[in-house]
């Protein structure tokens, strides 16, 4: 296993070998059944004939845990990891972000824009777009795009949940048809990566709907789905699939070496694999327990990546029994973290006490992380007032037992056996916990408007390394993510500090000490930095990134080419 979080994608070509003894239980006999068992697969695209795009020369396909619920970003809900990018094929932003994180902060690369510069006060940022783009039914994509994008991401009744990173823009400027202006109140870290956050969209045919109406217009702006991307939508069968094919417009002289672009839903990742093996799929993301199925069949390649993403547990703090940070820290202690990653996640993620992502130029390298202690949970437990008193074995303060739900979305297997061995571990304490899962767009809404106690769930981490939305006061409630509403006036400070600073790299002592403070304060318990794992079949010149498992998909390459 590769142990530098920002090393290159680790490839684990098929072979035989002894399977580690590990308990897989019925998941993985699924997935056995599953491969050796492909007539009787269900689920999407498990068909007993090949579905028609299969019989057209050149296609790829992706199987995927979910598709996203809409063709315009702005109203989608994405209920599947890097589902995201689907956005990316369609629509380019104006300037592509680098994984040069590692020594400081990230670079930005060219898409629609090709060159931009800021003003001498910072208080302008101008970018200067290709003339040769366009939109895929031929019109010259514009700065008029530019500013429209803008004022739907602005818009209250478009509220797109990215909508922060857009406040601080006060205008947009159109100069020219390839000149545009964004103007800001006052310098700020973030300024260029706000600005190119989110796609660019088609004013010249979405300007048609009024914004009033975007988020009941999903078959509207399906039918007008013109791209500016490697590729076109040509079919969209809502939660089934997408069929792209290759944008004969597309500016870049990199064209995809293939025609179509097939994107499967196929929740069930046992029949993911089964399609992989049976050649109905080129290309799947898969949790760590499938891994060890991939590499027992021949054909297959898994290549293993480390991500931007953090597992944690949240403890919701309009519950009293949160509120007490000996409480919190004490639940730190009582998991087993190293369990969890060594049994469910069979290696492929990493310990850390950090939000930031290890090895990155924030990372804060003094941090201890809190080992598995039970008996230091015990002791801080006690030392808040939580004894068992009665002898049941669970503690209790006032005649209260120390009991809570644990939940987590049911779309994700791995998180749904982390509740249970939590659940286990902290019964060593005397805590009782129950668990319970729920779709994640139900789950995240509950939580969001503080209806829940606990839940362990994974966030990818921006590389603007920016913690407003998960533990600024100002991010408790709808479209945020501080969903166990943390208030620390100390913790706003440092975030809003750590924003005003002009030039990124200045802020290196601020982000070392928010991490501190958080480490102290325990809003959430870190379970591990993740890595990603995808398996392909047929296709080469896959190269995952820390932005997303298709980052080079237009590149990919059928092996018989």
């Amino acid at each position: 296993m590769p142990h530098d979080s920002l090393s290159t994608p680790h490839r684990e070509r098929p072979r035989r070998g002894h399977l580690q003894a590990r308990k897989l239980g019925v998941y993985l006999l699924a997935v056995l059944f599953a491969v050796l068992g492909l007539a009787g697969c269900g689920g999407p695209g498990a068909d007993s004939e090949a579905p028609p795009e299969q019989a057209l020369n050149r296609t790829v396909t992706i199987a995927a845990g979910a598709l996203p619920s809409s063709v315009n970003e702005l109203i989608a809900q994405t209920r599947a990891a890097d589902t995201g990018l689907i956005y990316f094929m369609l629509y380019l932003p104006l300037l592509k972000e680098n994984t040069d994180f590692k020594d400081g902060p990230a670079t930005f690369g060219p898409r629609l824009a090709h060159a931009w510069e800021f003003s001498d006060d910072r208080r302008q940022l101008t970018f200067h777009l290709r003339e040769d783009a366009k939109w895929s039914d031929g019109v010259p994509i514009t700065a008029d795009d530019v500013r429209f994008t803008w004022e739907a991401q602005r818009s209250p009744e478009v509220a797109w949940s990215g909508l922060e990173m857009k406040t601080p823009i006060v205008d947009v400027e159109v100069i020219d048809p390839h000149t545009v202006r964004f103007h800001y109140e006052t310098p700020y870290a973030n300024q260029l990566v706000d600005a190119a956050q989110g796609v660019i969209l088609p004013k010249h045919v979405w300007s048609e709907l009024p914004f009033s109406a975007w988020r009941e217009s999903n078959l509207w702006f399906q039918e007008r789905a013109v791209s500016s991307g490697p590729f076109v939508l040509e079919r969209w069968q809502e939660g089934e699939r997408l069929v792209l094919r290759r944008n004969e417009h597309y500016f870049s002289e990199q064209m995809p070496a293939y025609d179509t672009l097939v994107i499967r839903a196929v929740p069930d990742e046992a029949t993911r694999i089964a399609q992989l093996r049976a050649g109905e799929a080129n290309f799947s993301i898969i949790e760590p327990a499938g891994a060890v199925m991939v590499k027992e069949i021949p054909g297959l390649e898994l290549i293993a990546y480390d991500y931007r993403q953090i597992g944690f547990v949240t403890w919701n703090q309009r519950r009293p029994i949160f509120q007490d940070v000996r409480v919190r820290q004490a639940l730190t202690f009582g998991i087993d973290r190293e369990a969890i990653v060594e049994t469910l996640n069979f290696g492929y993620s990493r310990l850390t006490a950090s939000p930031y992502l290890i090895g990155a130029w924030v990372y804060n390298e003094n941090l201890e992380r809190r080992p598995y202690d039970p008996d230091q949970a015990r002791a801080l437990l006690a030392e808040a007032g939580w004894r068992d008193t009665d002898g049941d074995g669970v503690v209790d303060k006032d005649g209260e037992p120390l009991r809570f739900t644990l939940e987590t979305n049911n779309e994700s297997k791995l998180r749904q056996n982390i509740t249970v061995m939590i659940q286990e571990q902290l019964s060593r304490v005397g805590i009782d916990v129950e668990v319970g899962s729920a779709d994640f767009g139900a789950l995240i809404e509950r939580e969001r408007a503080g209806n829940f106690d606990a839940s362990v769930l994974g966030i990818g981490i921006d590389t603007s390394w920016n913690l407003d939305a998960l533990f600024h006061s100002r991010s408790i409630g709808a479209h945020s993510w501080n969903l166990g509403a943390y208030r620390n006036e100390e913790v706003d400070r440092l975030i809003d500090e750590i924003q005003a600073v002009a030039e990124p790299a200045d802020a290196k002592p601020l982000h070392d000490a928010l991490q501190e403070l958080i480490w102290r304060e325990q809003p959430v318990t870190i379970l591990y930095q993740n890595q990603k794992l995808v398996a392909t079949q047929g296709i080469g010149n896959v190269a995952p990134s820390m932005i997303s498992a298709w980052a080079n998909v237009a590149a990919w390459q059928l092996v018989d080419d």
